[in-house]
């Protein structure tokens, strides 16, 4: 986990999607905002639902609409009420309808 948190934003970059897949919650809790945000479009996939269920609002919040349009429906159903009651409109707006489906699931 402290490795993870002294990471460059370049290095969070790098990584790929089965190494986001191969991160506890723990140790993704250890990213910042920032890191977050960085996370490539296409590796955000990788991360487990287990991690989803278990984010921060910030951490949610810090997910831009392209990474967040990019989940899975199983991703989007591990989204907790309290975080899709903090999703922001162009969070929502950037979810597709088998998306917002899964919200309800």
């Amino acid at each position: 986990t402290a490795n993870l948190a002294v990471l460059t934003t370049d290095q969070i970059v790098a990584m790929s999607s089965n190494q986001f897949g191969a991160l506890s919650s723990n140790q993704f809790n250890a990213l910042s905002t920032t890191d977050i945000a960085a996370i490539e479009t296409a590796d955000i996939i990788g991360l487990k639902t287990s991690i989803i269920a278990t984010l921060k609002t910030a951490q949610l919040a810090a997910l831009t609409t392209d990474q967040l349009s990019n989940l899975t429906t199983g991703q989007i159903a591990a989204i907790t009420t309290a975080n899709i009651q903090a999703l922001t409109t162009d969070q929502v707006v950037a979810l597709t309808s088998t998306q917002i489906g899964a919200l309800s699931s």
